[in-house]
């Protein structure tokens, strides 16, 4: 009876080994099936996020003029020939919802400054400065498109394929660099290039920053343009456009009405006015 006893105990303890031994089997298959589902959805997701971000960006890039033609507009205020314009600078803006460009280049011995609506390229603000030659000009042996040819094909990409956004000449520890910076794509590329030898001094690629919405700016009600307006106030100041030492004109939102305020400095006097843009009448003007 004894052994017959030990036999059974030895019987069950064998069968509770094999069922055991099932379970684990059955955990491991589930387990390795589950990891490529998992794997699957994960990678699934990864390619649709992509392409969700890439569909809203493209629909921001395309209710925006772009970069080239802002320039192109901004030269145009002042008729100047754009293979002849240098040191000049563009960059995409968002404010309050409000998309814009900032333009500033240097042409005919001034300094301008521009934003434009990003959307219908009105000119919103406008600024003009005497420019002030200074010796880094003189120290730097190459020119403007030398040295953006040059960051060029250290990027290795064609003159053809980049959209050049800014090419400005300063000085950097005593000596003459400029600052050189074009996009292709999404990709963004910022070089420093040496004016005199061409080493390049510092050299950065990253993403563009996304634009997340844009509108632009109310139409209605304006007869009067920036160039009207600027005449409207040079006349009552008596004052030449060209006798100004800085002009700037910004069109603003006051109270519900649109209007145009304008600085200007002749022989160290300032003078302020703030002009309708609906009628031209003068509502505001200053002189200190």
């Amino acid at each position: 009876m004894k052994q017959k006893r030990l036999y059974v105990k030895h019987e069950n303890r064998n069968w509770t080994w094999m069922v055991l031994a099932v379970l684990l089997c059955g955990l491991l298959l589930a387990g390795c099936s589950a990891e490529p589902n998992q794997s699957q959805s994960a990678d699934n997701a990864e390619k649709q996020m992509p392409k969700q971000t890439m569909e809203k960006n493209s629909a921001v890039d395309d209710a925006v003029i772009g970069h080239m033609k802002a320039l192109q507009l901004a030269y145009a205020e002042v008729d100047a020939d754009e293979n002849k314009v240098e040191d000049f600078s563009v960059e995409l803006e968002q404010d309050d919802g409000q998309v814009y460009y900032e333009v500033d280049f240097e042409w005919d011995g001034s300094a301008y400054e521009y934003e434009l609506d990003g959307v219908n390229g009105v000119v919103l603000a406008q600024k003009k400065e005497p420019l002030y030659r200074s010796n880094i000009e003189q120290q730097a042996k190459l020119s403007h498109s030398e040295a953006a040819e040059l960051a060029l094909q250290q990027a290795k990409i064609s003159k053809e394929q980049a959209e050049l956004r800014e090419t400005h000449l300063h000085e950097e520890d005593g000596a003459p660099v400029y600052d050189i910076v074009f996009a292709v794509d999404d990709q963004e590329y910022f070089y420093r290039i040496h004016a005199i030898d061409g080493s390049v001094v510092l050299q950065r690629q990253q993403q563009q920053k996304p634009i997340t919405g844009s509108k632009a700016q109310d139409e209605s009600g304006i007869t009067v343009s920036m160039e009207q307006a600027k005449e409207i106030a040079l006349q009552d100041a008596g004052i030449k456009e060209t006798d100004t030492q800085e002009l700037e004109i910004k069109r603003e939102r006051d109270h519900g009405m649109v209007v145009y305020e304008i600085d200007f400095e002749v022989e160290r006097v300032e003078y302020g006015y703030l002009i309708d843009a609906a009628t031209g009448d003068i509502l505001e003007k200053q002189k200190d």
